[in-house]
C-alpha cells in the first residue's frame, strides 16, 4: 500500500478529493485516479479497526442500522456519563480504602484533586467507564456482560441495546 501511495501524483490525489468531497463518486476517473480510489479503499478497510476514525464511524453507523432492521426502532436513547471526577470509586481503583457502607461526602476528595487524579491515570478512568456502564447494562437494562439477556430490567423487556463510547473534550469517556 505505501508503494502505491508513494506512485501517486499529488496533484491525482487532489483531483480525487475535490470529486469525493462534492458527492460525485461516479465520475469517469483516469487510471491514475482510479489507483487513487483503490488506495483509499485499502485505507478505509485498515481505518475501520481504528477506534474513533471516520471509518469506524461508519461500521458503527451501519451496525446501529441493521440492528433497527433486525430489531426495529429504538424506543429510548439515552446519554450516560459517568461523571468519573465525583465518584468515590475513583478513589478505591487507584488504590485508596474507602468503606462505601459510610461513605461520607468528605470522603469524596474536591472536584480539582479528583480531576488531576483521573488525568494521571487514563487506564484507572477507563476501568472505572467500564465497570460503571456493565453495572448499568446489568442492573437497568437486565442484561449480564456478556451481552446476554439475564431478567427483566428496569425499563422492562429490553430486546437490544447499543452504546457507542466517546471521549468529552476534557478526555472522559461517555456513553450514547
Amino acid at each position: 500500500m505505501a508503494r502505491g501511495f508513494a506512485a501517486v501524483l499529488l496533484e491525482t490525489m487532489h483531483a480525487v478529493a475535490e470529486c469525493v468531497s462534492k458527492g460525485d463518486l461516479s465520475s469517469a476517473f483516469t487510471p491514475e485516479e482510479q489507483k487513487v480510489c483503490a488506495l483509499l479503499k485499502q485505507v478505509n478497510s485498515v481505518s475501520a479497526h481504528v477506534l474513533g476514525s471516520g471509518s469506524s464511524k461508519t461500521v458503527m453507523h451501519n451496525q446501529i442500522h441493521a440492528l433497527m432492521i433486525d430489531q426495529g426502532l429504538s424506543n429510548f436513547y439515552i446519554t450516560i456519563n459517568p461523571a468519573d471526577v465525583y465518584n468515590s470509586v475513583i478513589k478505591f481503583l487507584a488504590g485508596d480504602e474507602i468503606n462505601v457502607d459510610y461513605l461520607l461526602p468528605a470522603d469524596v476528595p474536591e472536584h480539582w484533586k479528583q480531576s488531576i487524579l483521573v488525568a494521571h491515570n487514563p487506564i484507572m478512568a477507563a476501568r472505572f467507564f467500564d465497570l460503571y456502564m456493565k453495572a448499568f447494562f446489568s442492573a437497568i437494562l437486565g442484561f449480564n456482560n456478556d451481552g446476554k439477556k439475564d431478567v427483566e430490567g428496569v425499563l422492562g423487556m429490553v430486546k437490544a441495546y447499543y452504546g457507542c463510547v466517546e471521549a468529552q473534550g476534557h478526555g472522559t469517556l461517555h456513553c450514547h
